[in-house]
């Protein structure tokens, strides 16, 4: 993502950035009650093998609410990960709070996912709404 040059701040989020006219957030900067009402399912097109950048997360660390660095450093060095194999037409659903991150792929094939994020409100407080893109 390219940065605009500017930031927008918001009684419930801080350190958004501009993306081709689009306010999105940038790391850093949203409150744990905000995000606790968003889930993200991620549907499978292909195999995800532990060859193939599986997702790899820290169960349980979204308990934890929203993190700073030093705090998802310490999750990342104390705390087993754990990578999330699907086959072909699997699902896996997630909180957004939880720590997660790609793993290097490993062969030449594709790792196609379909990334639908769910809310329980599109108000996330005063001023501040979710986009439908």
């Amino acid at each position: 993502m390219s940065r605009a040059g500017y930031t927008i701040e918001s009684g419930v989020f801080s350190g958004f950035e501009c993306d081709a006219g689009t306010p999105r957030l940038a790391g850093l900067g949203a409150r744990a009650d905000a995000l606790g009402g968003v889930v993200v399912l991620r549907i499978h097109l292909d195999d995800c093998g532990s060859d193939n950048g599986p997702l790899r997360v820290i169960s349980g660390s979204r308990r934890s609410g929203v993190l700073n660095d030093d705090a998802v450093l310490e999750f990342v060095n104390t705390r087993e990960s754990v990578d999330c194999l699907l086959a072909r037409g699997g699902a896996r659903v997630k909180r957004l709070l939880l720590i997660h991150a790609p793993s290097k792929v490993t062969i030449n094939r594709p790792r196609r996912v379909l990334h639908i994020e769910y809310a329980d409100s599109l108000d996330l407080g005063p001023g501040t709404q979710l986009a439908i893109v």
